[in-house]
């Protein structure tokens, strides 16, 4: 029954395949356990596989290779089903042992590689660690030492540049001082001098208009 469900789905999907099906381009990958076709590179299907070529329908079909299920539906997908599945289920046993076979061995040997390592790590740490612990107690205590050191050499280092920073700020507020009294002095002297000359020009132009109004009246 089944058989004869599986080729009257198959006749069904030729009769409603389209005329121009043998020369659509399709994609197949080229791993040694390929069964199928693919309409389009993004099939799911296809994700994993690195190296995928394109071809007809008619050689994909060439090959023995039926439509993927998920490009095509399962009508077209049938085509193909009942010869391939025999040996692609076969290759697919014997994958599967292989793969189960090499993942025993391969963890037995894992299991076996790191027991030895972790027994050897166990007797490394016990050996250092005697030889290890009295050092590091030396280097603790002469860290402790430095760091003793290191603090009252900043503590003092602080107190040295706070004296000079109270230095420098009086030796800047004397400097800002005397440099006040020297502009005030200049200033001053300027003034002064500013004035005395106003009163000398304020003398010769006197003198000068005297001179000539005298001038003016012995010539009338």
């Amino acid at each position: 029954m089944k058989q004869f469900f599986l080729a009257l789905t198959a006749i069904m999907a030729m009769l409603l395949a389209p005329s121009s099906a043998s020369a659509q381009t399709v994609f197949v990958t080229q791993n040694s356990g390929a069964i199928a076709y693919h309409k389009s590179k993004g099939c799911s299907y296809l994700s994993n596989s690195k190296n995928v070529q394109s071809m007809s329908t008619t050689e994909a079909k060439s090959r023995g290779l039926h439509p993927c299920v998920r490009c095509y539906g399962s009508a077209a997908a049938g085509q193909g089903a009942k010869k391939v599945a025999p040996k692609a289920t076969q290759e697919e046993e014997k994958a599967v042992k292989k793969a189960t076979t090499a993942k025993k061995t391969a963890t037995r040997k894992v299991e076996k590689e790191e027991k030895q390592v972790a027994e050897k790590t166990d007797a490394a740490k016990k050996k250092v660690t005697r030889k290890v612990a009295k050092k590091e107690v030396a280097a603790a205590d002469e860290a402790e030492k430095e760091v003793k050191a290191a603090k009252t050499t900043v503590k003092k280092a602080r107190t040295t540049a706070k004296a000079k920073a109270d230095a420098a700020e009086k030796e800047a507020t004397a400097a800002r001082t005397k440099a006040k009294k020297t502009a005030n002095t200049a200033t001053k002297e300027v003034k002064e001098k500013t004035d005395a000359a106003k009163k000398t020009a304020t003398k010769r132009t006197t003198r000068k208009k005297t001179a000539d109004t005298k001038k003016l009246q012995d010539a009338a």
